[in-house]
């Protein structure tokens, strides 16, 4: 991303490339499209270069895709590299367990591409900051948080599923607690009917049919 900054600073036209592992910078030099791999010595129009396809994946961990292979490519903007760098941020953020500071690029990334990748990206953030909510007995912040980003994604069938589990959570610790009135307001509620059926409805309340006095 900064070397795509500092390049169309000096009046070059330079765009991005993501890979399926990777992403990259290319430069238009006359009727050329060069590609630039910035963190590699020989990144410089590196498909005409050997030593950079035998350096690159110990250089980089990654696998570099030619120009020719058009189908592996795809070409993106400022916008489409800035989100792969969000993307790099959301994944950092999980993979060290820090599942809140994941949250704030991810819907960064989703905003500036809207891509198949930002979205996912985006629902693993949600869902796992979901899940940090409702083990905090944070249930009503946890499911606003799940019905928000099902407004801004559409149906998802990920997060319809973690808000169908916290809410039954909810109904759970409500009961354990002693309040069936808030426990049967929840399960009643218009806004929430598709998550549950009848017989989920009257479960809670009522012991199992063996159980029951049979007369």
């Amino acid at each position: 991303m900064l070397y795509l900054i500092l390049a169309r600073s000096v009046g070059l036209a330079v765009g991005g490339v993501r890979t399926t592992d990777h992403a990259f910078c290319t430069v238009q030099i006359g009727a050329r499209t060069i590609d630039v791999e910035t963190t590699n010595p020989y990144g410089y129009d590196q498909n005409s270069r050997k030593e950079f396809t035998d350096s690159f994946g110990t250089v980089t961990g990654f696998a570099y895709v030619s120009p020719t292979n058009y189908r592996d490519r795809t070409l993106v903007g400022e916008r489409g590299l800035l989100a792969l760098v969000l993307h790099d941020r959301v994944s950092f953020a999980i993979e060290r367990g820090d599942h809140a500071a994941s949250l704030e690029p991810a819907v960064t990334g989703w905003t500036l591409s809207g891509d198949d990748l930002a979205r996912d990206a985006l629902v693993t953030a949600v869902s796992n900051n979901a899940v940090l909510l409702g083990q905090s007995n944070r249930y009503d912040e946890a499911v606003s948080l799940l019905e928000q980003a099902g407004r801004l994604l559409g149906a998802d069938p990920d997060l319809a599923q973690r808000r169908q589990e916290l809410l039954h959570n909810q109904v759970v610790s409500l009961m354990e607690a002693g309040d069936l009135d808030a426990a049967d307001s929840l399960l009643a509620a218009r806004s929430r009917a598709d998550l549950f059926d009848p017989v989920d409805r009257l479960a809670p309340f009522y012991p199992p049919t063996s159980q029951r006095d049979r007369r």
